[in-house]
């Protein structure tokens, strides 16, 4: 079993893309922040992607969103449905 990582930064060092790659599926992470006065990250959303390469179906895309610590999962299932859960 063959697994892949790759990591794109952005110009302050953090993870702006995570691509991960098996031979079952691949999933995707795009990165967005926000950031207070001073530079620091108050926010950052994460865009996954997950991608089966075992059959037809399309992509699987959630947001995860994390705040000061906070990890809250915005879960949308072929935009027909929206899960918020709090970890």
């Amino acid at each position: 079993m063959k697994k892949s990582w790759t990591y794109i930064y952005n110009p302050k060092g953090q993870v702006a893309e995570d691509v991960r790659e098996s031979v079952w599926s691949s999933t995707r992470f795009i990165y967005t922040y926000e950031y207070d006065s001073k530079g620091n990250w108050i926010k950052r959303i994460a865009t996954v992607t997950d991608q089966s390469k075992l059959s037809d179906t399309g992509a699987h895309e959630r947001k995860t969103v994390t705040l000061a610590g906070n990890h809250i999962l915005l879960s949308a299932l072929s935009n027909k449905a929206l899960q918020l859960t709090a970890r």
